[in-house]
């Protein structure tokens, strides 16, 4: 259906079509912002933000309900050795009681 030349709004029927429209997309998009992500997406998220200040990393805490969780990022054989050497290092202080890493990590 053509606009009425001689009136600048849409004809009603049209205009409801395009309204209805509008409410369709806008209730879609409150049911996207309300859908609760995932726990593998939510770790995606973390990992690429992460990654972008550190090479590889592994970040240890308990969710909200006091369950253990482990995200870790090593893209390269190189990366995933120098985590492990890390852990050794840093458990192997903590385990002595030395304080060297304390501070930095």
């Amino acid at each position: 259906m053509q606009p009425d030349p001689d009136n600048s709004t849409l004809p009603s029927d049209e205009a409801l079509r395009i309204k209805e429209l509008v409410r369709e997309a806008l209730a879609a998009q409150l049911v996207n912002i309300k859908k609760r992500h995932t726990e593998k997406e939510l770790s995606g998220s973390l990992k690429s933000i992460v990654g972008e200040f550190l090479d590889c990393f592994v970040l240890f805490g308990f969710d909200l309900d006091g369950e253990p969780k482990i995200i870790k990022l090593a893209n390269t054989k190189q990366a995933d050795a120098a985590l492990r050497t890390l852990f050794i290092r840093l458990f192997s202080s903590e385990i002595q009681g030395h304080e060297e890493y304390n501070d930095e990590y």
